[in-house]
């Protein structure tokens, strides 16, 4: 089945079950019944939201945004996720008004996905951070005084450098204070490089030259407190989430849950277990996520799930379609998932799933 036509039959089976005794369908109708659903679920303590990440780079359609929220509001998702580039200030300003203006009609939030911002968090797409190229001085630096490099995004800075810092504090203010965007909070998505000790000048300065095992673990966790802590004390209505690579075990789980100022704290994975596909699969949420939700209840913070819906062959689409009912079960606060994620063999198959279940988490 083809996306438009995916679309359509959706929305169309929404239209549909809400006449009850016509079945002509009435868009306009629908429009009203998930408005009303949507305020109900607004009132909700759980959160479902999905990642839509890069659909406002460069290319940005209109007719296309619109159907896109009008699928992702009749399967109950309450924010729309949008990857916010350093670049996307200045490039892309006016395409994320109109994806948060679409969206805002369904009475669906935004939130944004800091992406590769100093090359310290993941997001989309896999590019350089321009900070970061542009001042080598702040560069992470490994013990021999090369520096920290990935192979999908370049260098990263320090965290422990004041122009890493204040870049970040800057940034945060243009996101929530840029008109238009109308942001209901934030993503901290992979924060990189945990347990990678830094041993540039002003990380030295701090910790020595032999720092502990876990420094820059600690060092992590204190930038985000920090950077929370300044989003709450300037825009105190707007949501924090962070979430690290599902197969990280303690410390990292238990350190990154004290994070401080943060209201959502979890994992990203794939939606199974670590052996259903016949082998060891590290990254999942079936498991090995009730470490992340026990971590969060202890932090007094609630849990999140990213459901990694993306690269998917037909075998993982089915195990998803398997696995998703017990995933369903567990004590998930905030779930979110890829709408139409990338590089999947068959996109609207993925999707196909993916609708059949997530209408069910509010209920």
């Amino acid at each position: 089945m083809e996306r438009k036509e995916f679309l359509k039959k959706t929305i169309v089976s929404l239209a549909s079950l809400s006449m009850c005794s016509d079945l002509v369908p009435n868009v306009a109708i629908a429009s009203d019944a998930l408005n009303k659903n949507k305020r109900k679920r607004n009132n909700a303590n759980n959160l479902l939201s999905a990642y839509y990440l890069r659909a406002n780079m460069y290319t940005c359609v209109p007719s296309h945004i619109r159907e896109d929220m009008k699928w992702l509001a009749s399967v109950g998702t309450d924010n729309v996720c949008l990857a916010v580039l350093e670049q996307d200030f200045f490039a892309a300003k006016d395409n994320i008004t109109l994806v948060t203006e679409e969206a805002n009609k369904w009475g669906i939030s935004v939130y944004a996905v800091p992406s590769r911002w100093a090359g310290l968090n993941a997001g989309a797409p896999k590019v350089p951070s321009l900070f970061s190229v542009n001042n080598p001085q702040t560069w992470k630096l490994k013990k021999d005084g090369k520096p920290y490099t990935s192979n999908v995004s370049g260098v990263m800075s320090s965290v422990y450098y004041p122009e890493t810092i204040q870049f970040f504090k800057d940034s945060i203010d243009r996101l929530f204070s840029t008109s238009g965007w109308n942001f209901k909070g934030i993503i901290w998505d992979e924060p990189k490089g945990l347990m990678d000790n830094d041993y540039s000048a002003e990380a030295v300065k701090q910790t020595g030259s032999n720092p502990g095992k876990y420094a820059n673990l600690y060092a992590m966790r204190d930038f985000y407190s920090d950077l929370n802590r300044y989003i709450k004390n300037i825009y105190p209505d707007k949501v924090t989430n962070l979430f690290v690579y599902g197969w990280y075990d303690n410390p990292v789980i238990s350190e990154m849950a004290k994070v401080e100022a943060l209201d959502y704290f979890g994992a990203d994975g794939k939606p199974w277990g670590y052996n259903d596909l016949g082998q060891k699969d590290k990254k999942v949420i079936l498991g090995h996520g009730q470490k992340f939700i026990d971590a969060a209840k202890q932090n007094k913070k609630r849990s999140l799930f990213l459901i990694e819906n993306f690269a998917f062959n037909k075998n993982e689409t089915q195990m998803m379609r398997k696995r998703f009912p017990e995933l369903l079960q567990m004590d998930i606060n905030h779930l979110i998932y890829y709408y139409y994620g990338r590089s999947n063999k068959n996109p609207d198959n993925v999707m196909d799933v993916i609708r059949k279940y997530v209408g069910r988490f509010h209920s």
